[in-house]
């Protein structure tokens, strides 16, 4: 690539960045919890563009506990949560509170899982993040000479949990499919 369409790339590059630095900072306002249980679970689901590994639990007249399936261990679960949900009648002890949807996003994404209650204006946020520590690395029976080249050698649900655990995008989507008619293999 000659130096004339490097510096041009570079342009456009800094004028793209300029651009969604600015629709982020439009983003960031703060936007409160609706009264509704169903739009608040609108507006999450819409802003992880409605992936497959969002977990929504209804538990009914109570609220919704939302996680993402793959970046939680469900036993911290079941101890943090579902305990503390049986035990107390009105508040519910949990790690921290929030008021802004805005930031749901980023804790499903870090592990964390949210209850969002009717007419509440806050979620109860719970630190229930699974601790597989694993880089991706290139396995072992196919070298290559170039370029980087990673491998993802596990099961399922620890392959999207490394991918989720490196790219922490909203816009990454997780779809499951059935692939097969006689066996029906994902």
């Amino acid at each position: 690539m000659d130096k004339g369409c490097f510096f041009m790339f570079r342009k456009w590059m800094k004028k793209v960045k300029s651009v969604n630095e600015c629709e982020n900072f439009q983003n960031e306002e703060i936007k409160s919890f609706s009264a509704k249980v169903d739009d608040n679970i609108l507006f999450i689901k819409s802003s992880l563009v409605h992936t497959e590994d969002l977990i929504i639990h209804d538990l009914p007249e109570r609220g919704c506990l939302l996680f993402i399936e793959s970046l939680v261990d469900l036993e911290k679960i079941s101890d943090k949560f579902l305990t503390r949900i049986n035990s107390s009648n009105d508040e519910i002890i949990c790690d921290k509170k929030i008021d802004n949807l805005y930031d749901v996003t980023s804790l499903l994404l870090d592990g964390y899982s949210i209850f969002v209650s009717e007419d509440k204006n806050y979620a109860a946020v719970f630190h229930t993040s699974s601790v597989e520590k694993r880089a991706i690395q290139e396995p072992l029976s196919e070298k290559v000479l170039r370029g980087s080249h990673d491998g993802f050698i596990e099961g399922l649900e620890t392959n999207i949990q490394l991918i989720r655990r490196s790219v922490k995008n909203p816009n990454l989507m997780v779809r499951y499919m059935t692939l097969g008619v006689w066996f029906r293999k994902m």
